[in-house]
Protein backbone atom coordinates (compact mmCIF):
# COMPACT_ATOMS: atom_id res chain seq x y z
CA UNK A 1 0.00 0.00 0.00
CA UNK A 2 1.34 3.46 -0.78
CA UNK A 3 1.52 6.13 2.10
CA UNK A 4 -1.04 8.31 0.04
CA UNK A 5 -3.45 5.48 -0.02
CA UNK A 6 -3.74 5.51 3.56
CA UNK A 7 -5.52 9.38 4.17
CA UNK A 8 -8.41 7.69 2.62
CA UNK A 9 -9.81 5.42 4.84
CA UNK A 10 -9.67 7.97 7.79
CA UNK A 11 -11.20 10.45 6.46
CA UNK A 12 -14.28 8.81 4.32
CA UNK A 13 -17.54 9.26 5.78
CA UNK A 14 -18.52 5.76 4.84
CA UNK A 15 -15.39 4.41 7.04
CA UNK A 16 -13.93 5.75 9.65
CA UNK A 17 -15.06 9.45 8.85
CA UNK A 18 -12.29 11.08 11.14
CA UNK A 19 -10.05 14.36 10.42
CA UNK A 20 -6.17 13.73 10.09
CA UNK A 21 -6.03 16.37 13.03
CA UNK A 22 -7.44 14.19 15.30
CA UNK A 23 -5.99 11.00 14.37
CA UNK A 24 -2.17 12.65 14.89
CA UNK A 25 -3.99 14.27 18.68
CA UNK A 26 -5.07 10.11 19.31
CA UNK A 27 -1.80 8.99 18.22
CA UNK A 28 0.17 11.21 20.58
CA UNK A 29 -1.74 9.84 23.27
CA UNK A 30 -0.64 6.48 22.80
CA UNK A 31 1.69 5.35 25.78
CA UNK A 32 4.95 4.70 24.35
CA UNK A 33 4.50 6.44 20.84
CA UNK A 34 6.02 9.49 21.09
CA UNK A 35 9.28 7.66 22.16
CA UNK A 36 9.07 5.62 19.29
CA UNK A 37 8.20 7.87 16.73
CA UNK A 38 11.22 10.05 17.90
CA UNK A 39 13.44 7.49 18.04
CA UNK A 40 12.29 6.30 13.94
CA UNK A 41 11.75 9.77 12.81
CA UNK A 42 14.22 11.79 14.65
CA UNK A 43 11.89 14.82 15.43
CA UNK A 44 9.52 15.45 18.33
CA UNK A 45 6.86 16.65 15.62
CA UNK A 46 4.09 14.00 15.23
CA UNK A 47 2.73 14.34 11.92
CA UNK A 48 -0.15 12.23 9.56
CA UNK A 49 2.34 11.61 7.04
CA UNK A 50 4.73 9.72 9.45
CA UNK A 51 1.20 7.84 11.05
CA UNK A 52 0.68 6.69 6.98
CA UNK A 53 4.49 5.43 6.58
CA UNK A 54 4.70 3.46 9.83
CA UNK A 55 0.82 1.91 8.83
CA UNK A 56 1.89 1.47 5.03
CA UNK A 57 5.53 -0.33 6.12
CA UNK A 58 3.23 -2.68 8.40
CA UNK A 59 1.53 -3.87 6.05
CA UNK A 60 3.90 -4.12 3.50
CA UNK A 61 6.10 -6.86 5.71
CA UNK A 62 2.23 -9.25 5.93
CA UNK A 63 2.64 -12.17 3.92
CA UNK A 64 0.04 -14.45 3.18
CA UNK A 65 -0.43 -17.13 1.03
CA UNK A 66 -2.12 -20.21 2.67
CA UNK A 67 -5.43 -18.35 3.99
CA UNK A 68 -8.69 -19.88 2.62
CA UNK A 69 -8.94 -16.34 1.12
CA UNK A 70 -5.09 -16.90 -1.06
CA UNK A 71 -6.39 -20.55 -1.70
CA UNK A 72 -9.72 -18.77 -3.05
CA UNK A 73 -7.83 -17.00 -5.30
CA UNK A 74 -5.66 -19.65 -6.71
CA UNK A 75 -8.72 -21.51 -7.48
CA UNK A 76 -7.94 -24.08 -4.42
CA UNK A 77 -10.81 -23.42 -2.60
CA UNK A 78 -14.07 -22.75 -4.09
CA UNK A 79 -17.22 -24.11 -2.51
CA UNK A 80 -15.74 -23.72 1.03
CA UNK A 81 -14.90 -20.39 0.60
CA UNK A 82 -18.67 -19.26 -1.45
CA UNK A 83 -20.20 -21.41 1.92
CA UNK A 84 -17.77 -19.08 4.49
CA UNK A 85 -19.28 -15.68 2.73
CA UNK A 86 -22.82 -16.94 2.57
CA UNK A 87 -22.47 -17.51 6.51
CA UNK A 88 -21.06 -13.95 6.74
CA UNK A 89 -23.37 -11.92 4.45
Amino acid sequence: MREEQLEGPFTSPVEMNTPLKMVVEKVKKIKGYRQIFKNVFKTEKIEFKQIAYAIATFERSLISRKSKFDKFLLREVTVLFLQIINSII
